[in-house]
């Protein structure tokens, strides 16, 4: 997908910004690759009720994960064609690892504890994930997002540019035009004239 001038600070980043390009270039690509996930997509009306399915799935789905690899090196793929398969393995590990359980933090192993400190840790711990969890998902939903509107400027500049051209188009045809009938007027008016000299 070309015209996109997107900065991405993670591999994560990139991949939500492509699959947001996505949800506005192709949408069924997207509606396709949940449906083949056991997706339930009935109820979604928009690109962007669709990005939001597909990251409430991406986490706990891998061959989600990989289908939205493979979807975005499909779409990034050469002319001829051809599917780069590390390419795919790299961008389904970047996912993966994005996805993946947060780890416990040392401070906050909750085993070293009494009893009692063992749920408020266990619980601080889980609540910690969970909030990793949702920033993570903010965090891919504002790139989809990124991905959405840049792709929907591109798509506006590349309107703009084809009826500038067209514009231009026009008028030269209608300067031809001109041109041609301006000239035919002319020869017209000397052949007149010399008719009238001569006869």
């Amino acid at each position: 997908m070309e015209g996109v001038n997107l900065v991405s600070t993670s591999d994560n980043e990139y991949i939500m910004q492509e699959v947001g390009r996505t949800l506005v270039s192709d949408p069924d690509k997207i509606l396709d690759l949940l449906e083949s996930n056991d997706i339930d997509v009935s109820s979604l009306s928009s690109p962007i009720d669709l990005g939001d399915a597909l990251l409430y799935e991406l986490p706990y789905n891998e061959a989600l994960q990989l289908g939205t690899a493979y979807l975005i090196e499909r779409n990034n793929s050469s002319f001829s064609g051809e599917i780069d398969n590390e390419n795919i393995y790299s961008m389904f590990e970047a996912i993966s690892d994005y996805w993946s359980e947060e780890e416990i933090p040392e401070d906050e192993d909750p085993t070293s504890n009494v009893a009692g400190a063992l749920v408020v840790g266990g619980l601080k711990v889980a609540k910690n994930i969970i909030e990793g969890r949702n920033q993570k998902k903010r965090d891919s939903r504002n790139a989809l997002i990124q991905g959405a509107i840049a792709q929907k400027k591109a798509e506006a500049e590349a309107l703009r540019k084809k009826t500038e051209l067209d514009a231009k188009n026009k008028r030269i045809r209608t300067i031809s035009i001109a041109s041609v009938i301006g000239v035919l007027a002319i020869i017209t008016a000397v052949i007149y004239i010399k008719k009238q000299k001569n006869g």
